[in-house]
């Protein structure tokens, strides 16, 4: 059975249909994820070698032994101190105050006497930095001959937050 529609001429009609699939709205998702504050610290080289010193009844001074001083994290040093221990001899009897070791960041050594107090050593360090420090030990006159050894600590505090 044919419907006949009104105004329609007779003819041969082509028709073209599209099959469109529904699409649904666009849907997403939130992706998170957190990079830890990595607080890291690191001084190369160690040990620290001043060499030898021939014991003459005059003091001497050697150095300055340069170091780095590098922030190997992800956040802000924002608290760096240093602080050392006598000077110990293998024969225990024998021994140099902290105080004979100097530093400086700035190759100075004005008024950066090593103790066995913490001392602030530049305040801070940015992520990814590094700072040279220079050591000098002043060997007093007529220092008992023997192989001294001193410990020389950083301490340092990092800004959690990065």
């Amino acid at each position: 059975m044919r419907k006949l529609i009104a105004g329609i001429v007779a003819a041969v009609y082509s028709v073209m249909l599209t099959a469109s699939p529904v699409l649904a709205p666009d849907t997403g998702v939130t992706a998170t994820l957190t990079v830890e504050a990595v607080c890291e610290f690191s001084v190369t080289p160690t040990p620290i070698n001043f060499g030898s010193t021939d014991g003459t009844s005059n003091e001497q001074t050697l150095g300055p032994q340069t170091v780095t001083a590098s922030n190997d994290g992800n956040t802000d040093i924002t608290s760096l101190d240093v602080y050392g221990i006598d000077w110990e001899g293998t024969n225990p009897l024998n021994t140099m105050d902290v105080t004979q070791t100097d530093y400086d960041d700035s190759s100075g050594f004005t008024d950066l006497t090593l103790s066995t107090g913490t001392s602030v050593f530049g305040g801070s360090l940015a992520d990814d930095a590094s700072d040279t420090v220079d050591f000098q030990v002043t060997v007093p006159a007529d220092q008992p001959a023997d192989d001294y050894d001193q410990t020389i600590t950083f301490t340092f505090g990092c800004d959690q937050l990065g």
